[in-house]
């Protein structure tokens, strides 16, 4: 069988944080959140609500508030990931990976959290939404170039497929991220962009101890201290909550269509069997489907709120919100000192678009927003864009995308 394998209000994305309810039972082990600290502790349930999210009291769960129905099938040697992106800064807490139902084997899924470089090819463009499912092939590491793709790497596949599926997007790139974790990770971990873990220790979930919708259980939230640090993450990162099937047979999950989640699609796929993605090809794809996948968020302020006295504690550039936009987007950027400040936006061919500011600023957190018009107030076309800050000796550059 092949399968087509929201922090906040987004521009192109909207994620839900939901209020959840006190659930008691005796029967399966689980993590949960009680309603006094707001820390996840061992807890148990019977026949828990399979669309519930949790009880925990703060506005600070990550998930798609989606009519989710059951189920997709996920075989061994697949890998299935929900993204998300942040639209403010803080540190992930716990990881939430329900499985509506194992089947009849000894299952194993292995979990993890990624800082993607996916929606964003190798040239920093975000992909052709309209390349998905059996179009949105991406491929992945082919070292001996055979056309036997690989999870793991050294040489990104540049060929078409070798299974008549059809022609790998172009500018592809490793998904899950664009740098190597330090440390390696756990032994069966995805290395390329891990946050979490970072211990020794892999994150595994099995049918006995995490029991399926079907077999009367329901959320899997665990903490992630126990399995590492609890990583921070920045306004505008994409997160992915990685899901590894690395057992002996075949899981079934929850999902639903992406529909207004489309821009750009949530869910990215790696098809482990040769010749058994959706569009024919071993490897990548980009999903119409989103999985039923959640994270428990730390922010690191109130939402809309800044403490107008605070000083950060260092110079930052953060990854403009939303990205890509049209046609107005936010630039934030942090200043632990009185500067003269320079905030400039530059076409690929390095000319200058538009001055946003140029002045003394004193110490704190800044924001400016560009409304995709240049200096002498004309409308500028889609595109990739560069923008850049000077603050003293302090120097920076991202990169971000106009659609329209």
């Amino acid at each position: 069988m092949k399968s087509l394998n929201k922090l906040l209000m987004g521009t192109f994305f909207i994620a839900t944080f939901v209020l959840g309810k006190n659930l008691s039972g005796n029967k399966y082990e689980n993590q949960m959140f009680n309603n006094i600290n707001d820390e996840i502790e061992e807890t148990y349930y019977d026949n828990r609500n399979p669309n519930s999210n949790n009880n925990r009291d703060y506005t600070d769960t990550l998930l798609y508030d989606l009519n989710w129905i059951e189920s997709d099938l996920m075989n061994p040697g697949d890998v299935m990931v929900t993204a998300f992106q942040m639209e403010a800064s803080g540190i992930l807490k716990g990881v939430n990976v329900p499985v509506y139902d194992w089947g009849d084997t000894e299952g194993e899924l292995t979990v993890s959290i990624h800082n993607l470089s996916y929606p964003y090819g190798s040239d920093g463009v975000m992909y052709d939404q309209s390349l998905v499912n059996s179009s949105g092939w991406l491929a992945g590491y082919d070292d001996d170039g055979t056309g036997a793709i690989n999870l793991e790497g050294e040489i990104w596949n540049s060929d078409a497929g070798t299974c008549g599926g059809g022609t790998m997007i172009g500018n592809a790139t490793d998904p899950l991220g664009s740098e190597y974790a330090e440390d390696g990770g756990p032994a069966g971990v995805p290395s390329m962009g891990l946050v979490w873990p970072d211990g020794f220790t892999a994150y595994t979930l099995n049918p006995t101890n995490n029991p399926g919708i079907v077999g009367g259980g329901g959320d899997n939230w665990r903490s992630l201290e126990p399995y590492g640090s609890e990583p921070e993450v920045s306004l505008g990162d994409w997160i992915g909550v990685v899901v590894q099937n690395t057992g002996t047979g075949s899981v079934q999950f929850q999902y639903s269509d992406g529909g207004n989640e489309s821009d750009p699609w949530k869910s990215i796929t790696f098809y482990g069997t040769d010749c058994q993605g959706i569009g024919g090809e071993t490897g990548w794809y980009i999903q119409s489907y989103i999985f039923n996948y959640q994270l428990a968020i730390e922010l690191s302020a109130p939402l809309g709120s800044v403490d107008e006295y605070a000083i950060p504690e260092q110079f930052s550039l953060y990854q403009n919100y939303p990205n890509p936009f049209n046609p107005v987007t936010t630039l934030r950027y942090d200043l632990p000192e009185d500067a003269m400040v320079n905030v400039t936006i530059y076409d690929m061919m390095g000319r200058v678009v538009k001055t946003m500011i140029n002045s003394q600023q004193n110490a704190g957190f800044k924001s400016v927003q560009w409304d995709a018009t240049n200096n002498e107030g004309q409308t500028v076309a889609a595109g990739l864009y560069l923008y850049t800050i000077g603050a003293g000796e302090f120097r920076q550059t991202k990169k971000m995308v106009l659609l329209k």
